[in-house]
This record gives C-alpha cells, sequence and structure tokens, in this order.
C-alpha cells in the first residue's frame, strides 16, 4: 500500500482476490488472508482476469462453459437475423468465423492445452479413429460449430457430423485454435529465455509440454 501512496494509485478491492491455486480446491482459511490496508482482500474459487476465467483447481473447464455460453448468445442472435432463404450457407459460415469464432477462442493459447480434447489428441496410446472423432465432437467449442453446420444445412442435430464437415468443406475449429497456440509458442521460443514468462522456462507446468508430440 506504501508504493500505491507514494504514486497516487487506488486498489479496486471490489475487483480484487485472491485465488491460490491447489489440485484440492481449498480456498485460503480466514487465518491466513491477505489483507490490503485495513481491508480483507477475499479468497474466492474462481477470478476472471482479463477475459479469461481460472479456477483454483487449474481446470479450464468454466472457462470453456463462459466462453461457450458468450458464443451461444451471439449464435442465437445471429439465428434470429437472418433468414437461411435468403443469404448463401457460405455467407453465413463466414458471418460464423467473423463474429462467433473470436469470441469462443478467446485466450485458446492459455486455456486450450488443458482440454479433454487436446489431453485425448496428445495421449501417446494409439486410439481408433472413431474415438477420436468422437472426443471431437464431443468437445463444447467444436459442439457449437456442429449446431451451426447442421442448422445452416437443414437437418436434423441427430445427423452423424462427418458427413457435415464433408459437406460444408470445413475442418473442426480445434485446428484453427491448435494453429493460434503453435503461433503464440513459436514466438515465445523466439525470446530471450531470462526476459521469457514461465510457460517457456517451465512447460510442465502449463500443459503445453504434453503437446510437443502432437505439434
Amino acid at each position: 500500500s506504501g508504493i500505491n501512496a507514494e504514486w497516487g494509485l487506488k486498489v479496486n478491492i471490489k475487483k480484487t482476490a485472491v485465488l491460490v491455486f491447489n489440485a484440492s480446491g481449498r480456498k485460503l482459511l480466514e487465518s491466513e488472508s491477505l489483507v490490503y490496508g485495513n481491508m480483507v482482500i477475499p479468497s474466492v474459487r474462481e477470478y476472471c482476469y482479463l477475459g479469461t476465467t481460472f479456477s483454483i483447481s487449474g481446470s479450464m473447464k468454466a472457462n470453456q462453459a463462459q466462453l461457450r455460453m458468450k458464443g451461444l448468445r451471439a449464435y442465437f442472435s445471429l439465428k434470429s437475423a437472418i433468414d437461411l432463404s435468403s443469404i448463401d450457407k457460405a455467407a453465413i459460415l463466414k458471418l460464423f468465423d467473423s463474429l462467433i469464432l473470436p469470441v469462443i477462442s478467446y485466450g485458446c493459447q492459455v486455456w486450450l492445452p488443458r482440454t479433454q480434447l487436446m489431453k485425448c489428441l496428445a495421449d501417446n496410446t494409439k486410439k481408433a479413429d472413431k474415438e477420436i472423432l468422437s472426443a471431437i465432437a464431443q468437445d463444447p467449442m467444436e459442439n457449437l460449430h456442429l449446431s451451426l453446420l447442421k442448422w445452416t444445412l437443414g437437418v436434423r442435430k441427430r445427423t452423424a457430423n462427418i458427413p457435415i464437415w464433408g459437406d460444408t468443406g470445413r475442418c473442426p475449429i480445434g485446428m484453427e485454435m491448435t494453429k493460434l497456440l503453435v503461433d503464440f509458442l513459436n514466438r515465445l521460443v523466439l525470446l530471450d529465455t531470462a526476459d521469457s514468462p514461465q510457460i517457456v522456462r517451465h512447460p510442465g507446468r502449463n500443459g503445453h509440454s504434453a503437446l510437443i508430440p502432437l505439434l
């Protein structure tokens, strides 16, 4: 607080919280709480920082759920504003890539390696194609992507996924996110090691090292 007073800075306690990552998911005890001035900073299980929700256990499921909800709102807004009979299907897909994909892929360089999808793809054990395709389709973001594709084609929700990808010429959006992740890692590798973030010096702590065989 002394530094803040010296520089004339004020801390917004309402937007400040303590989150200590631990596998057990336990918050700090009251006796271990941090105090700023005469105010106790609350300990939380989840905290949204720059649009990305971090959980105390290190899981990124809550963040994925938040992004998917935002994507769904954008998706339903798109559906309510468009008459399929008056617009080309290619234009609808372009709208998805422009309006919805940036929403659901936000910050994927951080959370993508910790998803069940990437863990399945990076698994060293050989998996059947059917098992891999099932994991891709069950991914929350790809599920939203498939919903839009099936709506665009005018087919039922239970229609097989492979023909949908084929007929639209689309790939699972996890591939697009993986490109963003690879570009991000390449930029970090080019940084000077002494000045680079922890992700470069200790890749095993964030899950990125598991992607090396996949990449």
